[in-house]
């Protein structure tokens, strides 16, 4: 009786993989526009400690090719992130900008697990009651995403990445994580 129990909720589970990780929709080449919504949270390594967390935005532009089952995307990205510090005044204290681009690689279907990479240039700036800085260099991100396509024409998701600024002085590395929501069209 238990065998039997499990042998069915195991062929049960199985097929429930397959219909939630089955492409949503044939492999078709689309655009893709995406936003990214989040919170960015300093490591540790800003030029003001402690970086407050604060929001962070992003906006995506790529082309997905046509290929079965594989999701892949290059795509061009430009982001925002805001910290704030311990500032007496309340001032809004580092805000980074980055432009990057880079690669999105993952599985298509209705559930898809995807990871993401980018590359480019980075700027991060601001001012207190005792600092100023203006930073810019090599900028880079990784991370992981799940979207959630219920329709052909958008998906949901959410993601994780962790980002780096370089500057000049290779010991000088900004770092902070970024977590949030986002939103794809597919046209």
């Amino acid at each position: 009786m238990k065998r039997g129990l499990l042998s069915g909720l195991t062929v049960a589970a199985s097929l429930t993989a397959v219909v939630l990780c089955a492409p949503a929709q044939e492999a078709t080449a689309g655009t893709l526009l995406g936003l990214d919504l989040g919170l960015a949270v300093d490591t540790g390594d800003l030029p003001v400690d402690p970086g407050g967390p604060g929001p962070a935005v992003a906006v995506r532009f790529g082309y997905e090719l046509p290929i079965p089952v594989v999701r892949i995307v290059p795509e061009a990205q430009l982001g925002y992130a805001s910290f704030s510090a311990d500032d007496k005044n309340g001032n809004p204290t580092q805000q980074i900008l980055t432009g990057r681009a880079g690669l999105r690689l993952g599985i298509g279907g209705v559930i898809g697990p995807a990871l993401f990479a980018h590359v480019g240039f980075g700027d991060i700036s601001g001012e207190g009651s005792d600092f100023v800085i203006e930073k810019s260099g090599l900028s880079y991100d990784v991370g992981l995403s799940v979207d959630f396509t219920l329709l052909p024409l958008l998906n949901l998701g959410i993601h994780g990445a962790w980002n780096a600024l370089e500057e000049d002085d290779p010991k000088a590395t900004f770092q902070w994580l970024d977590f949030g929501i986002h939103a794809e069209l597919n046209f």
